[in-house]
């Protein structure tokens, strides 16, 4: 008998062991891409993501990896 479309042939039960028994596995790359906390601001000079900010004064601030300068506000709302 084949399975049917939307019955538990019970794959996804092995594939859900494998995840988590598979000391190769990355646990990062497991998680869905769209999960708030993993979710980066945008550059607001160049719309790529901006991982952090560096402050080298009290009106210079610059987003890292672009390398964008930013303004006092902009580096800001990106806390």
């Amino acid at each position: 008998m084949g399975s049917e479309p939307g019955s538990d042939s019970g794959d996804e039960h092995e594939h859900e062991y494998e995840r988590e028994h598979n000391p190769d596995r990355d646990p990062v790359a497991d998680e869905p891409a769209d999960t708030a906390a993993r979710t980066l601001p945008d550059c607001p000079r160049c719309g790529r993501p901006v991982v952090a900010t560096t402050t080298t004064g009290p009106e210079t601030h610059f987003a890292s990896p672009c390398g964008c300068r930013l303004g006092r506000l902009e580096a800001a709302n990106l806390q």
